[in-house]
């Protein structure tokens, strides 16, 4: 009986000392990491095509396809080897054998962008679906000053003029002559006269063209989402089954700064939420045919039988989804048509790496303690509060070893700093990725890089 109970303590002994320990892999800090790591490379690749785009360098884009990562501990534990014995030669000694192990490994898949199609996208002016639906997230203002490149006017006259004016810090001098000087102060004096030059004079476009877009802004310019049949041919439009969604401008009321705006406003221009529809066209086609008979030639009388057969084909009447509107009539100028020039993808970044290169001297980058803002003519509250009186494009170099960085790259010897809480650049770089995300297909994720190697 004794010995039973011996040996079951025994057993009981030996099996607490022998057993093993392996951890179950908790991935949800791991896929908190990779989410930080991925938004950093984002960020990293677009503030490095920024730095390249204001040095007139060439774009890249080299994406992550696919991470992959695993972690696996295990700790392994023997029963202990005893040596005991008149013959053994350091009697009494005892080991235990264990052992652990630990892996970690990560890795990740990436090609170059460079398919036609990716490169076509990327040098292709967005359309008005894809500036609609990013209202729906950002601020107008925000996307109004980033993605339209110029303001084409058209004065309607006996004599017509025109004027392009462009959105860039690069072309804010008064006189074309000499371009290398970005005084503001005699374009503000033109911008305060109601005359022609204020659109159709030389120099000043980039102050020209934010005066108008916020004239436009504070008046209530806005973008939607409208649903319309898809084109079809004449002879199918009887039967317009297939809707699609397109995005266009008009003007909302409920946002304008101006509750008691300009009457042009109110009358000329097409009303949100309202189905303004403008006529394709289309053509009416006429088709007469006489037939004589027997019975009216021998009676010698002119009673002809007549069939006429009328086809009438028209074209559907749309929503005005255009890039334009007018004409508007203006004070001292006269009517005139306004045609919106939207940017690409690469234009934008071409856009930032302008400002990166000339903001600062045309001094839109300092407070401004009238206006109570750095950016120029961000009026509304929503605008106001993402940026909180930063400056319209925050990237600092040659920083210290204790700056505090949203996302830092170091080129060409360089290094560029986006300070933490400029929030209206990260936006910036955030509308960046979304454009050339939007132009990312499967197939240029998984596409080969050809090497040619030559002696």
């Amino acid at each position: 009986m004794k010995s039973n109970i011996r040996r079951t303590a025994c057993l009981l002994f030996a099996t607490g000392l022998t057993g093993s320990c392996a951890s179950v892999d908790q991935y949800g800090s791991r896929a908190y990491d990779g989410n930080v790591n991925t938004q950093e490379a984002f960020n990293r690749e677009i503030l490095v095509n920024i730095i390249r785009a204001s040095q007139y360098q060439a774009l890249s884009w080299n994406p992550a396809s696919q991470i992959n990562g695993t972690q696996s501990e295990t700790l392994n534990t023997g029963l202990p080897t005893i040596t005991t014995g008149p013959h053994q030669v350091a009697p009494y000694i005892y080991s235990i054998s264990n052992s652990l192990s630990s892996a970690v490994s990560g890795g990740f898949t990436t090609a170059p962008l460079a398919s036609t199609s990716f490169q076509a996208g990327m040098i292709t002016p967005i359309d008005l679906k894809t500036m609609a639906s990013l209202m729906t997230y950002y601020p107008r203002e925000a996307i109004f000053y980033s993605l339209i490149s110029a303001i084409d006017v058209k004065l309607v006259s006996n004599r017509p003029q025109y004027a392009r004016l462009v959105n860039d810090p690069a072309q804010a001098y008064s006189d074309i002559a000499d371009p290398s000087s970005l005084d503001q102060n005699s374009c503000d004096e033109i911008i305060r006269q109601p005359t022609p030059k204020i659109f159709f004079g030389s120099g000043c476009s980039y102050k020209k063209f934010l005066n108008l877009l916020s004239l436009l802004v504070e008046n209530g310019l806005y973008m939607e989402l409208v649903s319309i049949p898809a084109p079809q041919p004449a002879q199918a439009q009887a039967n317009q089954s297939n809707i699609v969604t397109v995005g266009r401008f008009c003007f909302n009321k409920d946002v304008s700064i101006q509750q008691n705006g300009s009457d042009f406003l109110s009358t000329r221009l097409p009303t949100c939420g309202i189905e303004n529809k403008n006529p394709l066209g289309g053509t009416i086609a006429v088709v007469t045919t006489e037939t004589d008979k027997n019975d009216d030639a021998a009676m010698r009388t002119h009673t002809r039988s007549i069939s006429t057969t009328t086809t009438t084909t028209r074209n559907s009447v749309l929503p005005i989804t255009g890039h334009g509107f007018g004409p508007i009539p203006f004070a001292g100028i006269g009517p005139v048509e306004i045609t919106f020039e939207l940017r690409s993808p690469n234009g934008f970044l071409s856009y930032l790496g302008s400002w990166y290169k000339y903001g600062d001297r045309v001094g839109f980058d300092r407070y401004d303690p009238i206006r109570k803002t750095r950016v120029p003519f961000y009026d509304t509250v929503q605008a106001n509060q993402i940026f909180g009186n930063g400056p319209y494009l925050s990237i600092i170099s040659n920083i210290g070893p204790t700056a505090s960085c949203y996302s830092s790259i170091s080129y060409e010897g360089q290094i560029y700093c986006v300070p933490i809480g400029a929030t209206h650049t990260t936006m910036l770089m955030d509308i960046a990725i979304m454009l050339r995300n939007l132009n990312i297909s499967p197939t240029d994720l998984n596409a080969p890089v050809s090497v040619r190697i030559t002696e």
